[in-house]
């Protein structure tokens, strides 16, 4: 089945197109035996087995082989509030040199269970790093855990640039806060056409957002006497905007965006429960 209202597949962090080497032809796409000296292949790992080999070299001199470390560990081993990997990126928050920090404080920022009061007080102390890529990166890791008091550092983000990083637009619809919409709407002013101001600007206001649970809600209430046969649920992801309607029927669990759905739909949600009854046929054929 297809459609469009489904969350993307593609994950925002940086990883190359193919591991050089044999690293390329292991299942989890990184060879233990690879030698060091390559730290595409390092950026390159994933699964339960690359982790004790990266976990490894975390200490390594080599400041690349450190950053490719950092930009693989959130592929590597399983997700634990206070796993190895949490620990090893934590460390790498505070490396010497500021790419790895970059890497290591972007990952921290991106990972779900890293939500512990650790977590957030290495997030708290690279707001003053002295390089800005850090800065940034720890402004949006705490905006993504709904810290409130990095409203003034994201406010100062979303200024500065005439085009904000899409990261940074991300970060404002997860913490969605009313006070961003004024400098959200001069944005929009400039650039009314950038769907990343847009969502972050539908976000931030509480009416609008209100607005679209309601009708999520209704939806799911819809698709309950449509087809009770369905296991459906609306879920809100950590460090999303995005309502989603899971549903587990048949083979697999299926996930739509509850807005995206809606608007297929026009904003009907019994046409919105109707398609799914469609597109989910009794018995999970």
């Amino acid at each position: 089945m297809s459609d469009d209202s489904r969350p993307p597949a593609e994950d925002p962090r940086e990883a190359p197109d193919q591991a050089p080497g044999r690293a390329a032809r292991e299942p989890d796409g990184f060879a233990p035996s690879a030698p060091v000296a390559g730290p595409e292949a390092l950026e390159a790992a994933r699964g339960v087995q690359a982790l004790p080999v990266l976990l490894g070299l975390a200490g390594h001199p080599d400041a690349e082989v450190r950053r490719a470390v950092a930009k693989a560990l959130p592929f590597a081993g399983e997700p634990a509030p206070d796993s190895p990997r949490v620990r090893a990126l934590l460390a790498l928050c505070r490396d010497e040199d500021p790419g790895v920090r970059d890497a290591a404080v972007f990952s921290v920022g991106t990972l779900d269970e890293a939500y512990s009061p650790a977590v957030r007080a290495a997030l708290h102390e690279r707001l003053d790093d002295e390089d800005e890529d850090v800065a940034e990166e720890a402004v949006r890791g705490l905006a993504n855990r709904q810290d409130a008091s990095v409203l003034p550092r994201l406010i100062d983000l979303l200024e500065t640039y005439r085009q904000p990083h899409v990261l940074t637009l991300s970060a404002a619809a997860v913490l969605g806060r009313p006070e961003l919409l004024p400098v959200l709407a001069v944005l929009a002013a400039e650039d009314p056409d950038d769907p990343g101001i847009a969502a972050a600007s539908e976000a931030c206001d509480p009416v609008r957002r209100a607005e679209r649970a309601a009708l999520a809600w209704h939806l799911l209430e819809e698709l309950a006497v449509r087809r009770p046969d369905l296991d459906a649920a609306l879920v809100w992801p950590r460090f999303s905007a995005d309502l989603q309607l899971e549903i587990h029927h048949g083979s697999g669990p299926l996930t739509y965006h509850a807005d995206g759905l809606l608007d297929r739909a026009g904003q009907d949600p019994s046409r919105a429960a109707a398609l799914v009854d469609a597109e989910c046929p009794p018995g999970g054929g």
